[in-house]
């Protein structure tokens, strides 16, 4: 906490721009006390909250492996798809979007599944004032080439859309 604070107030003052980037943020804050220290830690900068899609079909067996890490299965895979299919959960990309929303006014869904440098594409499209790195970037080769290849889609845009004409943002079979 503090160690972090500190940190953040030299790089304030320096003028420097910060990422930070934890796994753990996509399920959110879960106290008031939470997201107080969380939004006070950020009061002063200017925060662009960068969510990253992940294919649902790559997701649920993901979440499945995570659930079942140190122990064995209670069901096979097929079964706990069922299970959590039959539920209407909902995307963790789209509760996180929700989620930051409500606190701030940037948030971006970043497609990490587009086809290119996955880099390169993160640093041009994520982050709006990274205009030098993007132009290096660009000129660089592709070192850090994507294994998926889906279209270049804005998925804030399409979420925004989605919820604007009522799209259920749950998936039921």
């Amino acid at each position: 906490g503090t160690q972090l604070q500190s940190r953040l107030k030299w790089h304030y003052k320096k003028g420097n721009h910060v990422i930070i980037s934890v796994e753990h943020f996509s399920s959110g804050i879960h106290s008031k006390e939470g997201w107080e220290v969380f939004l006070s830690l950020l009061k002063d900068w200017n925060v662009r909250i960068v969510i990253t899609y992940r294919r649902y079909y790559e997701w649920i067996p993901s979440l499945y492996y995570q659930e079942n890490y140190r122990r064995t299965p209670e069901k096979s895979l097929i079964k706990y798809l069922d299970k959590k299919l039959s539920k209407n959960i909902s995307h963790p990309t789209m509760i996180a979007f929700d989620l930051y929303k409500e606190y701030f006014n940037d948030v971006y869904i970043f497609n990490s599944h587009q086809d290119g440098d996955i880099m390169t594409n993160f640093v041009c499209q994520a982050l709006p004032t990274a205009y030098n790195i993007c132009k290096e970037l660009n000129g660089q080769t592709n070192a850090f080439k994507s294994k998926h290849v889906s279209p270049s889609l804005d998925g804030s845009k399409l979420y925004a859309k989605a919820k604007q004409r009522s799209v259920p943002m749950t998936r039921k079979m």
